[in-house]
């Protein structure tokens, strides 16, 4: 049977009773969900810089657009500073790309330093299966907004981020096998094991 930190307190302090055979603690739990984290945090961050991004555009549209009055020309203004932060928005592409993968290399990273019981593998690939499942639905999602006739285009841009959220169940699953990897080494390093803790 495994358990998350439930331990039976007993007055002999030598001996650290476990009411379950195995004991997961909170940094084998963030071990277990970081793949399902990682989709809908990769989502979160595409859809909200590709959104940001077209609602800056929309913006800029708007202020060049006014036309002049009493010698003040707005849309001079408006497109010598909203036009060239609006050029600089369109690196977000890549920045939302280098985060969604940085996560991914603290994901191996974690699973590489990983203390714990084989037990964990178990419990690691039923949760990554559940992943799978979730990377279903987020990339249908997903999907829908890409048909939308108002800023499907501006999501569209973010061309690496699209591949990758239309590709979400195959990548998920390709980062949950070789976080498992990383995982097996790490355990099988590992020989020790103190009181069934992982």
């Amino acid at each position: 049977m495994i358990c998350f930190n439930k331990k039976d307190k007993s007055k002999d302090n030598s001996k650290d009773n476990n009411i379950c055979s195995i004991n997961f603690n909170k940094k084998a739990q963030t071990t277990l969900i970081a793949v399902i984290f990682w989709i809908i945090l990769s989502f979160v961050i595409i859809v909200f810089f590709a959104l940001y991004n077209f609602a800056f555009g929309e913006l800029t549209d708007i202020l060049t657009s006014i036309p002049n009055e009493n010698n003040i020309n707005i849309s001079t203004h408006a497109q010598s500073t909203f036009g060239k932060v609006n050029v600089g928005l369109g690196q977000l592409e890549w920045i939302a790309f280098l985060l969604i993968m940085l996560q991914v290399i603290v994901i191996f990273g974690v699973n590489l330093s990983k203390r714990g019981h084989p037990a964990l593998y178990v419990a690691y690939f039923l949760v990554n299966g559940l992943a799978v499942v979730v990377a279903v639905i987020i990339s249908n999602v997903y999907e829908d907004l890409l048909s939308n006739p108002i800023f499907g285009n501006a999501i569209l841009e973010f061309s690496a981020g699209t591949f990758l959220m239309l590709n979400l169940p195959a990548v998920a699953t390709a980062i949950g096998f070789l976080g498992f990897i990383f995982l097996a080494i790490a355990i099988s390093r590992d020989s020790e094991i103190s009181g069934g803790a992982i």
